[in-house]
């Protein structure tokens, strides 16, 4: 089953409870009512009203259930994606130091490329390493030609690049672009 069946799925369920709750809170909010301002002129029989008390108590019951079922499925979803980030980002920070290696770059470069790829500006560099902001300009301009390019966006498309070219593998159904396979 696909993802988006599952969410449509679930969503349709959640729309059921939620509905079946929503009619029962109208039936006792209309239930006190009518006994305070005196609305119904005769009673309900007292097995209709046992009926719909036990529905009511039975439809919270699972609205509970179910409540607690997608609160559990999302957190364990969250967990999984954050688990999933730390590899992305730690494939990413390899595939970075390995692109550094090629270009020969110094210790104070790389820390100089990290800050820009993180999108601080030559100030808020020259702030965080307590360098001169003329001193960070240099870096910058040193790094930009060990690396090819000529501007903090033609770096930040670099990595970009180098991340579209690596091979898509989709691990839902083991397919992969690469050996053929749709993606899909």
């Amino acid at each position: 089953m696909k993802i988006r069946d599952k969410v449509k799925e679930t969503g349709i369920v959640m729309a059921l409870v939620f509905i079946v709750q929503v009619l029962l809170a109208g039936f006792y909010l209309l239930d006190l009512l009518s006994s305070g301002i005196s609305l119904r002129s005769t009673p309900l029989p007292w097995q209709v009203r046992e009926l719909m008390e036990i529905g009511g108590a039975t439809g919270m019951l699972i609205g509970i259930f179910v409540s607690f079922y997608a609160l559990a499925k999302a957190r364990s979803r969250m967990l999984q994606l954050k688990s999933r980030m730390r590899v992305a980002s730690s494939e990413f920070y390899d595939l970075v130091e390995d692109e550094f290696d090629g270009w020969n770059l110094s210790p104070k470069e790389r820390d100089i490329a990290m800050f820009i790829l993180k999108g601080l500006s030559n100030h808020e560099i020259s702030q965080v390493t307590d360098k001169k902001e003329g001193t960070v300009k240099a870096q910058t301009n040193s790094l930009f030609r060990k690396a090819g390019v000529s501007n903090r966006s033609q770096f930040a498309f670099y990595f970009i690049e180098v991340l579209m070219q690596e091979p898509l593998v989709l691990h839902d159904d083991d397919t992969s672009v690469e050996n053929g396979g749709t993606g899909r």
